[in-house]
């Protein structure tokens, strides 16, 4: 079975949190957590999480 990858953006705010928190639990999916610098990873760990840094002016930084 292959997963689903979902881009959750604003990871690290208080809804983003959450929302990869309850994805991270999901076995179907592959989440890409976008972050603006590594140093804020702490807070959206899991095994099929993939922090992202996002650059909205640069797309080929979501691309995988």
């Amino acid at each position: 079975m292959s997963k689903t990858t979902i881009l959750v953006t604003g990871a690290t705010g208080t809804i983003g949190a959450q929302l990869v928190a309850t994805l991270a639990g999901r076995a179907d999916v592959a989440v890409r957590a976008a972050v603006h610098g590594r140093e804020k990873t702490g807070k959206i760990a899991g095994a099929n999480v993939t922090p992202v840094d996002l650059d909205y002016a640069k797309p080929e930084s979501i691309a995988d």
